[in-house]
């Protein structure tokens, strides 16, 4: 056998070898359907992983803040109570800011007062900042928090225009879970404040012992992000009064606090501290509160996310130069599926557990209707020493 013979017969076995190993249409297709079913497999698996982690840092974070308030309030050596104040910009992040009693003020006891100018018809309001050397609290995007408020809490003050949603007959005389409404305001307007209305956890100074919900509402600055306003009376007044003024809250408040009262002096302190001012948000405490996702809260209501407030609340509609309008605003939910008070209500049953809406809450053995699956974690505030406790949904 000469070379060229050799190396023919080792040729025709090379190729023999590479037909063998060549893959087929339909093994293409067997390894192909397996790739697929296994990523099927996986990613819901991989995406509950993820829901449960976000699930868990947001907890983490609120209990976080709750107790940075508490440790302003047990760091308080002048009688300053410390809080949690909860905020919800559009955008679709909720905010905690641990915050720190400055003073008080003589504020118009509603807007019908204010309005009037009423130097009659007043109330003393607490005013609280933020607390020097703590940072806000920034939860994952998705979760948000919600506060519980007994039965005929709303008045006409706190989440009286707000929250239009609760002002019905139904829901006002009933329990509640409220939404942090700080972002739903006409930001180019100076005195928009009435419809800024949100809930704290509040400690009592020096000994950090939670103070009651039947406590009256306080005020909390909050700078609106807009300089349209400033430029007249009284944000004029000095270069204190204007939003660079505001870099150190607890200053800028005392210094207004302690202004004298001349002619137009103690309106001019109610415009700026005041409920009606656009840069003050109405605050009342609370013991109870829920984590949730808003994104599984709106696929059991029948509703979808606003693509501009990340919330089941609906944003401004623009101008001609696509700018936010908030001439005539007020937050309504995004494509109801049934009247706005049907929405309050079942978001409230959603919250403590009633996931399938019909009025009941079942285990997942409960073969007497369709099971429930709360997803909703409750928490109520242990009063002495402000510890976060989960709170079991009963049947």
């Amino acid at each position: 056998m000469n070379i060229i013979q050799v190396l023919s017969r080792g040729g025709v076995r090379n190729h023999a070898w590479a037909r063998a190993a060549a893959f087929t249409v339909t093994e293409l297709l067997v390894v192909i359907t397996l790739i697929v079913i296994l990523v099927l497999i996986a990613v819901p698996s991989f995406q509950s992983m993820i829901y449960s982690s976000e699930e868990g840092m947001a907890e983490t974070h609120v209990r976080n803040a709750v107790r940075a308030a508490r440790d302003v309030a047990l760091r308080s050596n002048g009688g300053a109570d410390g809080a949690a104040v909860f905020f919800f910009e559009p955008g679709g992040r909720i905010s905690i800011l641990p915050c720190l009693k400055v003073g008080e003020i003589t504020d118009w006891a509603n807007i019908g007062a204010a309005t009037s100018a009423s130097t009659t018809d007043t109330v003393r309001r607490e005013i609280f900042a933020a607390a020097p050397g703590y940072s806000p609290v920034l939860l994952p995007r998705n979760w948000m928090v919600r506060a519980y408020v007994s039965a005929n809490a709303f008045n006409d003050v706190w989440y009286s225009l707000g929250n239009t949603t609760n002002t019905s007959a139904t829901a006002v005389q009933q329990r509640n879970w409220v939404f942090p409404e700080t972002g739903f305001f006409r930001v180019d307007a100076a005195d928009d404040g009435y419809q800024r209305s949100t809930f704290m956890v509040r400690f009592q100074a020096g000994t950090g012992a939670l103070v009651g919900s039947n406590t009256e509402p306080a005020l909390v600055l909050s700078p609106r992000n807009s300089a349209q306003g400033r430029g007249s009376a009284p944000f004029n007044i000095e270069p204190l009064a204007n939003r660079d003024g505001m870099e150190d809250p607890v200053k800028f408040v005392r210094t207004w606090l302690s202004k004298p009262v001349t002619t137009g002096g103690a309106d001019n302190k109610r415009k700026i501290l005041g409920r009606l001012s656009s840069d003050m948000v109405l605050a009342r405490p609370v013991m109870q509160l829920a984590v949730y996702n808003e994104q599984k809260l709106a696929g059991v209501l029948g509703m979808s996310i606003d693509r501009d407030t990340g919330s089941i609340y609906q944003g401004p509609p623009l101008t001609g130069a696509g700018q936010p309008d908030y001439t005539s605003y007020t937050p309504t939910y995004v494509g109801p599926p049934s009247s706005a008070e049907t929405v309050v209500l079942n978001i409230n049953r959603y919250i403590e557990g009633d996931t399938n809406l019909d009025s009941v809450v079942r285990s997942a053995t409960d073969t007497g209707g369709t099971p429930d699956h709360p997803e909703a974690k409750l928490f109520a505030i242990d009063r002495q020493t402000g510890v976060l406790r989960a709170m079991e949904v009963q049947p």
